[in-house]
């Protein structure tokens, strides 16, 4: 999927079905240090005749958490992130698109938003200060 050749530091996909794939990390001549991060958001799925889900997790070793929702152009999405403390924050952005809609460096954990696009959306839940964060979100598209 991706040449060794390309010399790329990141990368990102829709795997085009369910299998293993194998990565590899090949470096130059001398020896370096480095850190692999594979992020596998989950997919928010909601029930027969509903328009929102929730969803609870736990952050693992302070790393965000994603998930992704499929929205279509001009439907408003309403996102609520419930942490103790508000130890958490969202970041969320097109997949298509990159387009940025919420950074965690904001510190929100609330959005409400007119979609721009038809697309995925990836929503992040980011652990403030590396914590271990318990969490739930609640996701409602209209």
């Amino acid at each position: 999927m991706l040449s060794q050749t390309s010399r790329q530091t990141s990368w990102e996909t829709m795997l085009p079905q369910t299998e293993d794939y194998y990565i590899g990390v090949y470096g130059g001549a001398t020896t370096e240090n480095y850190t692999l991060t594979i992020e596998i958001p989950s997919r928010i799925k909601f029930q027969p005749g509903t328009d929102s889900a929730t969803v609870t997790g736990k952050t693992v070793a302070g790393y965000p958490v994603a998930y992704i929702v499929l929205a279509v152009k001009d439907q408003k999405m309403t996102v609520n992130l419930n942490s103790q403390g508000n130890s958490a924050v969202l970041t969320i952005y097109g997949y298509t698109d990159g387009q940025p809609y919420v950074r965690s460096v904001t510190g929100q954990y609330n959005f409400i938003f007119r979609l721009p696009s038809t697309q995925d959306y990836i929503i992040e839940v980011v652990p403030k200060a590396g914590q271990v964060v318990y969490y739930d979100m609640l996701v409602n598209i209209k």
